[in-house]
């Protein structure tokens, strides 16, 4: 299991949006020690902050400690990986290994890597704001509604079915 933490926290630019709250990753790594799956878990060294998140959880932690070519290795070697619309997504998207990726304010038509082993989750059928991303701006959004939507045990259910577990 592996799960993309780059890019969590909310940037100044408007594209935090896309990303899926830390909680959120917290919850869905408990639901997954509680089943035994080996989580990893990855980011810039800019990201480091989030390591205190998991403090205490038996998880890998590779936050600033990967290039772009160890991760497309480690990519190309886990069961499962979970993350937002990002750079590390198109690069996951580059491998076989189950990719559930995860989309608000960008639409899933424009972005989601084409390949078999791709699972999207959006709420873009419950809000009418989303997605909001024209393609070269997002809307002034304040709140992540489409991201915080996204629950966990959603997330879960997919990785549950998929590693068996």
């Amino acid at each position: 299991m592996f799960f993309c933490l780059r890019g969590v926290r909310k940037n100044i630019d408007s594209r935090w949006c896309r990303k899926w709250p830390i909680d959120n990753y917290v919850e869905l790594v408990n639901l997954l020690i509680d089943k035994n799956v080996r989580v990893i878990i990855t980011g810039a060294p800019s990201d480091e902050w989030v390591s205190q998140y998991f403090h205490g959880l038996d998880i890998i932690n590779l936050i600033g400690k990967t290039s772009l070519v160890d991760l497309i290795g480690i990519f190309s070697n886990v069961d499962a990986i979970v993350t937002y619309d990002s750079e590390p997504m198109h690069l996951a998207g580059m491998t076989e290994t189950y990719l559930v990726a995860l989309f608000g304010p960008t639409s899933p038509a424009d972005f989601l890597p084409n390949r078999d082993n791709v699972v999207c989750l959006c709420k873009v059928e419950e809000l009418a704001c989303s997605p909001c991303y024209d393609g070269k701006y997002y809307s002034a959004c304040k709140q992540n509604t489409c991201m915080m939507k996204i629950k966990p045990k959603e997330v879960f259910k997919l990785l549950k079915e998929r590693l068996n577990c």
